[in-house]
């Protein structure tokens, strides 16, 4: 089995540039990690689907990779790293072989592994693929987190203070609406699918009714 030794990790539901990292993530410091060279087409549904591996390979890797830790060093159930040669992705498993969290490289980090891929014999993964992740690619991490703080701002307003509610979606559609099921529905929708152009209505709105963020 062929490693790559201490690498920084950041494990969340997608595998973010390293540049969308925030300061307060839980940067895992990686002492050894199995890597496997599989094709390009895998790597893509690794990184795009929730999937599932075979218990043959997911027992294979079990326990085999270790972190840094405060005082010592301890293994990690079910996680590697796959690459095609042109990137490096780090996906962990759970118990059922299923992907639950992944993590992109720091550019430098990257680059020595992608250096050490070319000497890897391939491997054929047999992957399930299970359903696709829903991240929309032309928005970045902090859009998405803002979508989701401006949802629960929406749904807090609807249950603290309706006529703020009301004045909100007047500012934003420039129309009346007094059921608050509809207002939020409508909302939520624009937030999901023409989220650019209503996120700056909705940040506008809620400066006028002093809501900070």
């Amino acid at each position: 089995m062929n490693y790559v030794y201490d690498i920084l990790l950041n494990f969340q539901e997608y595998a973010y540039d390293f540049f969308e990292w925030n300061i307060d993530d839980e940067i895992t410091h990686i002492r050894k990690i199995p890597m496997f060279r599989i094709s390009k087409e895998n790597v893509d549904i690794l990184n795009h689907y929730q999937c599932q591996v075979p218990e043959s390979f997911f027992k294979k890797i079990e326990n085999k990779s270790e972190e840094f830790t405060k005082r010592t060093v301890e293994k990690i159930p079910y996680l590697f790293l796959v690459t095609d040669t042109k990137r490096v992705l780090a996906c962990m498993l759970n118990e059922k072989g299923i992907v639950v969290k992944k993590s992109q490289l720091l550019v430098d980090e990257e680059v020595e592994a992608l250096i050490m891929s070319k000497k890897l014999p391939y491997s054929n993964l047999d992957i399930k693929k299970m359903k696709k992740k829903k991240r929309k690619e032309f928005e970045t991490r902090n859009d998405q987190m803002l979508k989701k703080r401006l949802k629960q701002e929406i749904y807090k307003l609807s249950q603290q203070n309706i006529e703020k509610l009301k004045y909100l979606y007047y500012e934003c559609f420039d129309e009346v609406e007094t059921n608050s099921k509809k207002i939020i529905h409508k909302f939520y929708k624009e937030l999901n699918y023409h989220y650019q152009q209503i996120s700056k209505k909705l940040l506008n709105g809620l400066d006028l009714l002093k809501v900070n963020y």
